[in-house]
């Protein structure tokens, strides 16, 4: 916390590797990496790019995901799966009184 960096364990080269960290609905932090009008790519970890759109973020179709996010961002994100059974990320359903992610 004191230098505001985040240590990424290089172990973890694989998906599978880091998809075991994650349970289904827990919620960590991820680094917006591309921002476009109506998609975006998330970092959780630097190997592993994700593809989130509007309604991962935002149950409003008026929203568009370039003024929901700015490159470079870190945000909280819940991990989930989409409906063909892979890992996905979204935003809209995070609680304020949800526990939050633990940086060390």
């Amino acid at each position: 916390p004191e230098t505001r960096r985040l240590a990424l364990d290089p172990a973890i080269s694989d998906a599978a590797a880091l998809w075991a960290h994650y349970p289904d609905g827990s919620v960590t932090l991820a680094l917006v990496h591309t921002v476009e009008r109506q998609r975006a790519t998330l970092l959780v970890h630097p190997e592993h790019p994700v593809s989130v759109v509007r309604a991962d973020l935002s149950p409003n179709p008026l929203d568009r995901v370039d003024l929901l996010l700015t490159e470079g961002d870190v945000i909280e994100v819940r991990v989930v799966r989409d409906p063909q059974g892979r890992r996905a990320l979204r935003t809209f359903d995070l609680d304020d009184d949800e526990p939050r992610p633990t940086v060390h």
